[in-house]
């Protein structure tokens, strides 16, 4: 799921990922980050994937990680990550 969010914007969620952030609690996230919620999907994660990657091993941490689609990478054009600790 992360490489999916992490390349596009996805419109349509795959069944196997499960439900997504409740639209309340993405506001909330937003609001007190003071984000535009334009351009930005955040993403719900019971395993840290970044250090995970790292080390080679599945690493169980809840997080909410950001992507923001409006300042991607202009090499690769993958989304700028943010993470942030489950909220």
């Amino acid at each position: 799921m992360f490489d999916l969010c992490l390349r596009e914007a996805l419109r349509n969620r795959p069944d196997y990922v499960g439900t997504p952030i409740s639209y309340k609690s993405f506001r909330l996230i937003c609001d007190k980050n003071r984000w535009d919620r334009r351009g930005i999907h955040l993403e719900k994660f019971t395993y840290d994937v970044i250090e995970s990657a790292r080390q080679g091993k599945a690493l169980k941490k809840d997080s909410i990680i950001m992507f923001d689609y409006d300042n991607r990478d202009p090499i690769t054009s993958s989304a700028r990550i943010k993470i942030l600790e489950d909220e």
